[in-house]
Order: C-alpha cells, then structure tokens, then sequence
C-alpha cells in the first residue's frame, strides 16, 4: 500500500479550461498526454465502502482495462494537513496476488488458491459473491501536465464539471496555493464517489468531516487499527 499525495479541486464554472492551461504552462509544466477515463465505481448494496470513505474501482483508459484500485481516507489530527489517502493499484491482467489478498482482506472477502482472478471479468464475478456490485461509472477526459516529479491533471468530469488535481511527492496543499489555484475553485475531500452521489443520490458528505473532526479513527477497519496506530506515531 501506499499513500496518495494529492489535492483535487472543483473549477468554478465560469473558468474557461484554455485559461487554466494556459496557466499551468506559464508555471513552466509540459503536457504530456490527454486521455479518458472510466471508473467503474464498486460497492455494497448500502453503499457501505463510500459511507465509510473508502472506494472500490476499475479504470479502463482509451478502452483499456488498466487496473483495479482500493482507496481508504485517513484522519491524522496531530498533521498539519490531517488528510492520509491509503492507495492499494493493481494493474491488470492481475500478477500480484499478493496485493489482491491484501485488499480481499480489508473486504472480509476469504482469499484460497481457487479465487485468484486475473482479468476484470473474473474479478467482477467473485466481487459478486461477495454482494459488492457496480454501482455507477464515472467518465472523464484527463490532460496531464508534469514538471519535475509533480503532475497537475485537468479533469472534464461529466455531469459534475471540471476539477484540477495536483499530485507530488511535494505537500500538494502547499504547492496548490503556491501556485495560486486555491481562487480558482474550492477543494474536494471524499473525491468523485462524493461529487456524484451528492449530486445524483443527494447525499450530504458534510456529516462525514464532522465525524473525522470528533472522532479521527470512525472509519479505520479492526484489519488496519495498527497501520492506523503507526501512521499517527510516524506523524507526531
């Protein structure tokens, strides 16, 4: 597993997108590709993964089948920035088993010799048994700029707008305003899953930070109480 440094921001609407490129080139960032994007969004019936800010995806890009992703959201009061994303990839056609157990594990989903799935079809199937179906997709086209080990993504989102995401290994709060994109939108915490359900679904995900605020660790599952524990000792 790995940590996610990023921060995602809504456009506001009456940003023209060639201006915010022109922006980010002026930063002195390159281009470097344009593609789209289909997350295939996986849950439980009660919506029991994003009710507890963890989300279940399939990407495919261009058409591809790219990979299968876990990510959990993490308070850590005693950081500056509190938020820790938790991200487990696994590219297909899936090789690591090993990683595939780990996030079967934080699933609750028994991982055996006879359930090691390799492409997205197979692993659907035994997501199924398991009662976590699709839920919805999220369609997106991506431009993507880099410079110097950070990227800055432009994100037409559709039915829910555009959104710029800077991902480093740098602190991405702190280059967001350093770069002076925090006037251009404000920030969205729980990601897309968010963003769509509160539009189409009309959940509010307001009650969820409130939650974090009184009690960081709501949402850590009994699995990963001591990653938890160590995350906050590291960060003290």
């Amino acid at each position: 597993m790995s940590e996610e440094k990023e921060i995602k921001i809504r456009l506001r609407d009456n940003i023209p997108l060639n201006a915010v490129f022109e922006r980010i080139e002026k930063l002195g960032f390159k281009k470097a590709e344009e593609k789209i994007q289909v997350d295939s969004y996986f849950d439980y019936e009660n919506f029991y993964l994003s009710e507890n800010a963890q989300a279940l995806r399939i990407r495919t890009e261009n058409g591809a089948e790219k990979c299968f992703e876990f990510k959990a959201l993490f308070y850590l009061e005693c950081k500056k920035y509190p938020w820790f994303v938790e991200e487990i990839c696994i590219d297909f056609l899936i090789k690591d088993q090993q990683k595939l157990k780990e996030v079967f594990g934080l699933l609750g989903i028994e991982s055996t010799s006879s359930n090691q799935p390799e492409t997205p079809k197979e692993l659907v199937e035994l997501l199924a048994e398991s009662k976590i179906m699709k839920m919805f997709d999220i369609k997106k086209h991506r431009t993507s700029f880099q410079k110097e080990g950070t990227t800055i993504e432009v994100d037409q989102v559709d039915g829910l707008g555009n959104f710029l995401e800077i991902e480093s290994d740098l602190e991405p709060h702190e280059l967001l305003h350093e770069f002076g994109f925090g006037e251009l939108g404000s920030e969205v915490r729980f990601g897309y899953v968010s963003a769509f359900r509160e539009k189409f679904y009309g959940i509010d995900y307001s009650s969820q930070k409130e939650k974090f605020e009184k009690q960081p660790d709501w949402n850590v599952l009994e699995s990963e109480r001591e990653f938890y524990k160590k995350l906050c000792e590291k960060n003290k």
